[in-house]
């Protein structure tokens, strides 16, 4: 900002400074003239050069006195500033003070809002890149099994190797839809419909879903309920995927345990709170140091490095949805002897809530 600028910033002030001076100029005049004495021109030129001496000071010192913060403000405006350098210092006047503090926090919300998103594209990208990797195995075993196939290795036993291709298509059908799912979450808002939904059908319906992989592992399932309707308000596609997670590593980790015959309960039960359901399984647990991590993204833990096709996202996007649609996910696990996931409908709960929420 140069003096043009500054002045024409305060011409309203001169003006009405100007008129102020005219108007004590005609009073004095007008007092005069009813005592017969006329103002001389020397003494209303003497008035004029004192008055604006004092003015042309007054606005000198107020220049210099801003002319840093000005400087600083032209310098942001007219350069390149890199994003730390966006600062204004140097306020004299409140007004400034509170322009300065404004910038201030505006500056602090975006670059929380910039740390969180390249956070969210780390993560992304590392979801990816791990989701990739573990799509690659049932294809490489897909391959496999064709290989053999046309080489005639596995014409004696035809039902095996469709188990084993049935199993690998599976495996990347549920990989899909995690990498879906993972892709919806940013847009959640967009994508989600409240609705009065019958619980145990939907999980009955799951149940069946996986009727051959139950068969397949020795698992037997087993649905327990207070009540034969269960009404819950709450998103049916968001939800399912949610018990689709939960019975999946629920017969995954059951199926490495040392035990002939394993159980997985579903239990639905009500209190003061709401509903709750709680899924159980007899598989090999979690590790205590590990229990707290559970909802951490890609956090695998020692279970992780045991089996491989663990990618810590399953728990995690459990956790971001159930967060978000209002409902209650906790974990309870004794390792070696099963693991315990309870889902909570509360029913005083607002639906939706932005998980940024703390804004994958």
């Amino acid at each position: 900002m140069n003096i043009r600028t500054f002045l024409l910033d305060r011409l309203a002030y001169l003006l009405l400074y100007a008129i102020n001076l005219f108007v004590i100029l005609l009073v004095i005049q007008l007092s005069l003239f009813h005592s017969h004495q006329p103002l001389s021109s020397s003494i209303v030129f003497y008035i004029i050069l004192l008055s604006c001496t004092g003015l042309f000071f007054v606005l000198v010192f107020d220049y210099i006195r801003q002319r840093p913060f000005y400087h600083k403000c032209d310098q942001l405006y007219t350069g390149e500033p890199s994003f730390e350098d966006m600062y204004i210092q140097g306020a004299c006047t409140w007004e400034q003070w509170i322009f300065e503090r404004l910038l201030e926090r505006q500056h602090a919300h975006y670059k929380q809002e910039l740390f969180r998103y390249r956070k969210q594209q780390e993560q992304h990208r590392h979801f990816v890149q791990r989701w990739v990797h573990q799509m690659k195995t049932p294809v490489s075993v897909i391959d496999l099994l064709l290989q053999q196939a046309n080489n005639g290795s596995r014409d004696n036993d035809p039902y095996r190797w469709l188990t084993s291709l049935q199993e690998e298509n599976e495996k990347l059908a549920h990989g899909l839809d995690m990498m879906l799912y993972n892709a919806r979450l940013d847009l959640f808002e967009k994508d989600f419909v409240p609705r009065k939904t019958s619980i145990v059908h939907m999980l009955r319906s799951l149940i069946h879903e996986y009727k051959k992989l139950f068969i397949r592992t020795s698992i037997f399932p087993k649905l327990e309920a207070d009540q034969e309707e269960v009404i819950v308000e709450t998103d049916e596609k968001w939800i399912r995927f949610v018990f689709q997670q939960l019975l999946t590593n629920s017969i995954k980790y059951s199926s490495r345990a040392d035990k002939r015959s394993k159980i997985v309960r579903v239990v639905l039960f009500q209190n003061d709170q709401g509903w709750h359901v709680r899924i159980s399984d007899e598989g090999v647990g979690i590790p205590p140091q590990d229990v707290s991590r559970v909802f951490d993204a890609f956090f695998t833990g020692e279970n992780g490095r045991v089996f491989a096709e663990s990618t810590g996202m399953g728990l995690y996007l459990s956790k971001q949805i159930c967060d978000r649609l209002g409902h209650g996910l906790a974990v309870t696990s004794e390792h070696g002897k099963g693991t315990e996931v309870t889902v909570s409908f509360y029913e005083r709960a607002h639906l939706y809530h932005d998980a940024n929420m703390t804004k994958l």
